[in-house]
């Protein structure tokens, strides 16, 4: 393959490295090169009369590169695992606190004294999304000025995440439907 000889969209740098990126010239190939032309003009210039064909050699001269700053801190590859990792905890300590309440019959006894289910669930839910809005504003405000997205709009982001932060929330309760013991 000529995966190995192949430039890379991604290679910002210069060609510069003499035995890396320099290899046309420094194994001898445009000399060899400059040398099969030389001979090919002066066979083709030769008409009998025995004119001597002009001693022109090859110039080669590396192209100027602009100035180039190569981030190796990139966490973008990455930034979609650590935003999922960061819900695990919350998401995790939601599902245990529902399900130690179910466990300790709580869930009963507000429902004995008036509490639906749908309003005993909102309210784990808006407890949830009021505490992760600060894991949100947090995240965001470091993945905008903290020059890991500049080019993103905050609002994008606050809105991603919020959204996110509500299916993550909505797993919660589903998952602490089905089970019984908060230990496990």
């Amino acid at each position: 393959g000529t995966t190995s000889v192949a430039d890379s969209a991604g290679n910002i740098r210069s060609r510069d490295a003499p035995f890396v990126d320099l290899k046309y010239t420094t194994f001898g190939f445009s000399f060899l090169q400059e040398t099969v032309e030389k001979a090919l003009r002066e066979m083709m210039a030769d008409d009998g009369n025995g004119k001597a064909v002009d001693d022109i050699g090859a110039y080669a001269q590396q192209e100027p590169y602009p100035c180039y700053t190569k981030d190796t801190f990139n966490v973008t590859l990455f930034l979609a695992i650590f935003v999922v990792l960061s819900w695990m905890v919350p998401s995790a300590l939601l599902v245990k606190n529902i399900v130690y309440e179910k466990e300790q019959r709580l869930k009963e006894l507000m429902r004995i004294m008036g509490l639906g289910d749908s309003i005993h669930f909102l309210s784990w839910a808006l407890i949830s999304l009021a505490l992760n809005a600060l894991s949100i504003l947090i995240i965001c405000s470091l993945l905008k000025w903290g020059e890991i997205l500049p080019e993103c709009d905050i609002s994008l982001l606050l809105s991603f995440l919020f959204l996110f932060a509500l299916a993550s929330i909505a797993q919660s309760l589903l998952l602490s439907t089905f089970f019984s013991n908060a230990n496990i």
